[in-house]
């Protein structure tokens, strides 16, 4: 007997959105503490606008991975649960014209 499946893999998802690691909040927090000390507005002006672009490539690139996961994800569930084709029956006029 098969086991029933999840409606949709969320794991992948869920490993994905674990909080960073205690050295990875670190060192976050290091480079928060540099751009406060920071008084030259144009070069966090820069870096605001490399930030915002980079956010956008990261967010386009995360999208389009996501949406290719969910498309191998079904197809992996239709090879699994193939639907069965049924034949129907043939109409009266059908049968009458057959028979030509």
């Amino acid at each position: 007997m098969k086991k029933p499946m999840d409606p949709i893999e969320f794991s992948l998802i869920l490993s994905l959105a674990e909080p960073p690691s205690l050295e990875e909040e670190l060192t976050i927090e290091k480079q928060i503490l540099e751009i406060k000390a920071t008084d030259n507005i144009e070069e966090l002006k820069k870096y605001a606008e490399c930030i915002t672009r980079e956010n956008y490539q990261q967010g386009f690139f995360i999208a389009s991975c996501l949406e290719k996961i969910a498309e191998l994800e079904a197809k992996i569930i239709c090879l699994q649960n193939p639907v069965k084709k049924t034949t129907r029956k043939k109409t009266a006029i059908e049968r009458l014209f057959s028979l030509w």
